[in-house]
């Protein structure tokens, strides 16, 4: 069976061979933290051999109605107080939405226009976006507070469901809105302390995950090696990286499903991505 073989662009992990791959950078990072995706280069590393389940499609376009839930809600902190960090993380945000509509479009499903502001289409998304404007529009260093903790909610959502993605494409697009999320809030947590001295306490995390991220660098997210590829990691002390040799897994030893040609299409464990993602948001 043919495998694709996915490494990182680092020294410490390259292949012997690895100085004729050319590669993509999947992140675009400011140097203050705000992370887009960029979108182009993502179409360019899609596995066109890894089929898409009921579940995984749901699962999708919840995930762009959830990632549309931050960028209208820094939108409309944008709205209420004219500061042009909300603005510029709104426009990160947007570029999530697209990363994941990209997917989407490869597989041929059709998404929502989403061009109203704060207006959506699932009732939990709606009462959710309506919860937390109503909270931020009591002050700006709520608003900063909130935002944060809308970044904790999707950390640990994100964190909580790569363990039971099989789907490669679907891993690809979730781990680089996983690093989003963590510089985002390392930029919500360094602006109220900036501004308005507050030092930021976690609400959704752990102390010891909260820490390890808001102590740690921005990430950068690395780039994709076009050659072997590369298996996405989270770019955090911990996480898991699975580096494919022959049919297995060097890191976890999980077994690539026989039946899927040229992929990295892991069996899983644990409940399937569904309809589960959005308990617990507030």
């Amino acid at each position: 069976m043919a495998c694709v073989m996915f490494v990182s662009c680092d020294k410490s992990e390259s292949l012997k061979d690895s100085s004729s791959s050319s590669s993509v950078s999947l992140l675009s990072v400011s140097t203050d933290g705000v992370t887009s995706v960029a979108t182009s280069s993502l179409k360019s590393v899609f596995n066109d051999s890894l089929t898409l389940t009921s579940d995984e499609k749901s699962f999708l376009l919840a995930l762009r109605e959830d990632e549309r839930v931050s960028r209208d809600l820094y939108k409309s902190f944008y709205n209420l107080y004219s500061k042009d960090y909300f603005k510029r993380i709104a426009g990160a945000e947007s570029s999530h939405m697209r990363a994941v509509g990209t997917l989407l479009t490869f597989y041929g499903v059709a998404y929502p226009d989403s061009t109203t502001l704060g207006v959506f289409d699932n009732a939990e998304d709606q009462a959710l976006y309506n919860d937390l404007l109503a909270k931020g529009d009591d002050s700006l260093t709520v608003a900063l507070k909130t935002a944060a903790y809308l970044e904790e909610t999707n950390i640990a959502d994100y964190t909580a469901l790569i363990p039971n993605i099989s789907n490669e494409n679907i891993l690809l697009v979730v781990n680089n809105l996983l690093k989003g999320s963590r510089n985002h809030l390392r930029v919500f947590v360094r602006i109220l302390a900036k501004e308005s001295g507050i030092t930021y306490a976690p609400v959704v995390l752990d102390t010891v995950s909260y820490n390890a991220i808001i102590q740690s660098a921005i990430e950068k997210g690395g780039d994709f090696c076009t050659t072997h590829g590369k298996h996405p990691n989270h770019g955090m002390p911990g996480d898991s990286t699975r580096i494919v040799v022959k049919d297995s897994c060097l890191v976890c030893g999980g077994k690539i499903i026989p039946s899927v040609k040229d992929s990295t299409h892991f069996q899983s464990e644990g409940p399937k991505v569904g309809s589960k993602f959005r308990k617990g948001k507030r």
